[in-house]
């Protein structure tokens, strides 16, 4: 199930009348707690957005040994082929093959899956929380992350 279709399970299992108070302020601070990754996945540039960031946090680093010093990476900055493309994946194996195997790029797209696993666990435990009208296992996920 895509992140969209929890979002309207959960807004659905949330508008029964018997889910408590209680529940219902937990599940809140669930979201309030994924709501900086929800925005990530909900963008039309989301992994996009994902990877300027990274290549930000690592600028200065190692993320490409290429011999290049105008390299994109090198300067934070996301490779024109990876901008606007509608299939990443396809644009990813591209550059790789056009630009070497740059190491970046796994890590990258690892700490991707991550971030969406994780939003995807609190959902399905917000879900469970409301259908069950039992917390214990949604504050277990928030505090585990």
């Amino acid at each position: 199930m895509n992140v969209n279709d929890l979002i309207s399970k959960l807004e659905t299992v949330r508008s029964r009348p018997d889910v408590s108070l209680e529940t219902d302020r937990r599940i809140k601070d669930a979201l309030e707690y994924i709501s900086e990754d929800l925005q990530y996945l909900d963008s039309n540039r989301g992994f996009e957005e994902h990877v300027e960031e990274y290549l930000k946090e690592t600028q200065g680093g190692n993320v490409c040994d290429c011999l290049n010093p105008m390299c994109p990476p090198k300067h934070g900055n996301l490779p024109v082929q990876i901008r606007d493309v509608d299939d990443i994946d396809k644009a990813l194996s591209d550059y790789r093959m056009q630009h070497g195997n740059p190491d970046w790029i796994s890590s990258c797209r690892a700490e991707w899956k991550s971030r969406k696993k994780r939003v995807k666990n609190v959902l399905e435990e917000s879900i469970l929380a409301a259908k069950h009208d039992d917390i214990s296992n949604l504050d277990e996920v928030i505090d585990d992350e």
